[in-house]
Order: C-alpha cells, then structure tokens, then sequence
C-alpha cells in the first residue's frame, strides 16, 4: 500500500510539473516611422488578469521571464496611446506546443482619427467672435505634417447662452485665422450650414469641434 501512495504521489508531482513552463518573452518596440519607443508599458497578460509589466528600454528593448500555465491564455499589449489594435496573443490552451523563447518585433501604428479628435476643440470666449481661447495652432500645423492628406471637420458648437448671430461672424474669423497660419484650407471643412446651438456641456462656451473625415484627402 505505501508503495502505491508513493507512485501516486510521483504521477501527481510529474503530472504538476508537466503543466507549467519556464518562458522569456523579449522584443524591440517601434512607431509607424520605425523610430525605437523608449519607456513604453509592456504588459503579460493570464486570461483576463494582467501578470506583470515591464518598461521598454533605451533602445526600444523589453525581457520578461515567467512561467505559462498550459492551460491559460496568454497576451502581450502595449501602452501606446491611440493605437491600432497590437496585441500579440502568444499562447491558447488549444495550442499543441509551449515554446522557451518568444522574440516579438513589434511595431506600434497610431490610430489617427482617435488621436486628432480626443479634446480637440477651438473655444471662443463668451460673446467674442475674433478671440480664440486655448488653442495652439500648431497642433494642426503637425497633425497636416505628419498626415498631409488628412481631411478635417470643424463642427460649430454654439452656446446657448449667446447670441445666435455670433455664428457666421466666428465661421469667417476662423477660416482667415487658419488661412493665415498656412493650414491646407482644401483640406478643412468647416460646418456652418448645420449649425446646433445649445450650451456646451463643459463650460458654457463656444467651440469648433475637430473630427476626421478621412486620411485620404476630402472629396
């Protein structure tokens, strides 16, 4: 009998060990320019649990050593703001073959409607139709460098709380404001045949909202 319990127990230990193994996980992070992405988050992922995350290096280089479970999924992503989907599924339990070493060159591509659009907005201030509040326009002049056939859309957003003629007068000032900052007018839309006016939900004031329209130029 004891023999038994001792083969038992050996099955059991080999069998245990048998599901798990010892990996490292490595790669080189880069942008849509291949430039090398410095102190950027890597995080494993275990199922719908993130494990452990690391900081890419100096020369864009990430190592994370660990140990798979057989029978859980395993993820890497990659905290890269606006990107397009990247995340690198490295292991499923339907797989046949756990591997020792994973070596990943990946490269990060921006999502370029969501990085345009989040906060974008041209304020004016109460009453003013030829005053422009915190906006820089060099976040445009960059955004058409960067994507020269970029087509945008700047929607009026009136308050409500304002007179309604304020609307062309604001239209006419930003399109000479833009025109004389050298901005690709032939690639900006500005909306003002419909117009909404009601309060801004965040602080009464006016504002053109930016949104793309397409990365292939307007028609």
């Amino acid at each position: 009998m004891k023999q038994i319990l001792i083969f038992s127990f050996l099955i059991l230990h080999l069998t245990t060990f048998a599901q798990t193994k010892e990996v490292a996980l490595n790669g080189t992070l880069k942008n849509d320019k291949n430039e090398l992405l410095k102190g950027l988050s890597v995080t494993l992922w275990e199922n719908t649990d993130s494990t452990l995350s690391v900081i890419s290096d100096s020369q864009g280089q990430f190592i994370i050593n660990t140990t798979f479970n057989y029978d859980s999924a395993y993820i890497l992503t990659f905290d890269y703001k606006y990107q397009s989907e990247t995340d690198i599924i490295i292991y499923q339990p339907t797989d046949s073959v756990v591997g020792s070493n994973y070596t990943f060159d990946v490269q990060l591509v921006k999502n370029i409607t969501a990085s345009a659009e989040e906060n974008a907005a041209i304020y004016f201030g109460k009453n003013k139709t030829s005053e422009i509040e915190g906006f820089n326009i060099n976040y445009l002049k960059l955004l058409f460098e960067q994507y020269p056939t970029l087509c945008l859309d700047l929607y009026y957003m009136g308050s409500s709380i304002e007179k309604k003629d304020h609307t062309k007068a604001r239209v006419k000032f930003l399109k000479k404001y833009l025109e004389q900052n050298n901005i690709p007018m032939h690639l900006i839309q500005v909306t003002d045949e419909r117009v909404k006016v009601r309060a801004y939900e965040k602080d009464q004031r006016s504002a053109f909202l930016i949104s793309v329209i397409s990365q292939d130029g307007c028609n």
